[in-house]
């Protein structure tokens, strides 16, 4: 590192001074795999830029991510010189999109998937079972025997307690490759994937019925 702006060292952490004559591996974060930075490389030296997103870190330890743009500078002999880079902290950026996906689709009260996701889980597993033939599929709805009756007599506050509950309980029955979704009120639905036969699907609906 030759030279840093002040903006840099805001956002780095690091003073002009401390970073000057630094590997940029100083602020190297390892969220990107060396295949990563080889790609990276590769597209720099032929292009002579390249654009992208990096994961650094800062000098207290916390992570950041980088939008950046890296140029080539040449000599009089059409040689690369040196690089100069032009980045901007879009940490907050990603961290508002994470947010509003996640509000898309996952239920904000059990974290569960929500009614969008469920839909585009059985659109991809019924695509997966065109291609394979043999794969069969299960839908499981669910709701609680009495709840509007808890909301009632103990208020909604305790009502949401019981449901976070019941969503994990129900996540601790089905298998990795299923999926539990939260589609409103008490009503949960089960999309099994990869059943071998109707007594499968019973078995895995029997786990479901049995949680206390």
């Amino acid at each position: 590192i030759i030279e840093v702006n002040p903006a840099y060292g805001r956002i780095t952490g690091y003073s002009s001074e401390e970073l000057k004559g630094q590997n940029p591996r100083i602020l190297k974060s390892d969220a990107q795999d060396d295949g990563f930075f080889t790609t990276l490389w590769r597209v720099l030296l032929t292009t002579g830029h390249w654009d992208g997103e990096i994961v650094n870190r800062r000098k207290n330890g916390t992570t950041y991510v980088q939008r950046t743009r890296i140029f080539a500078i040449y000599d009089s002999q059409g040689e690369i010189a040196r690089f100069a880079g032009v980045v901007a902290d879009i940490t907050k950026f990603k961290e508002s999109q994470q947010r509003l996906e996640r509000m898309a689709f996952y239920d904000e009260l059990t974290g569960l998937p929500n009614r969008a996701l469920f839909a585009d889980r059985i659109h991809k597993a019924m695509a997966e079972c065109r291609r394979h033939g043999a794969r069969l599929l299960g839908i499981c709805c669910l709701d609680l025997d009495g709840f509007s009756d808890i909301n009632e007599r103990w208020g909604h506050g305790i009502g949401d307690k019981l449901l976070i509950e019941v969503g994990k309980r129900l996540s601790g029955c089905i298998r990795a490759n299923d999926t539990l979704c939260r589609l409103g009120g008490d009503e949960f639905v089960v999309l099994f994937s990869d059943l071998k036969d109707e007594y499968d699907a019973r078995d895995a609906v029997s786990r479901l019925l049995a949680i206390s």
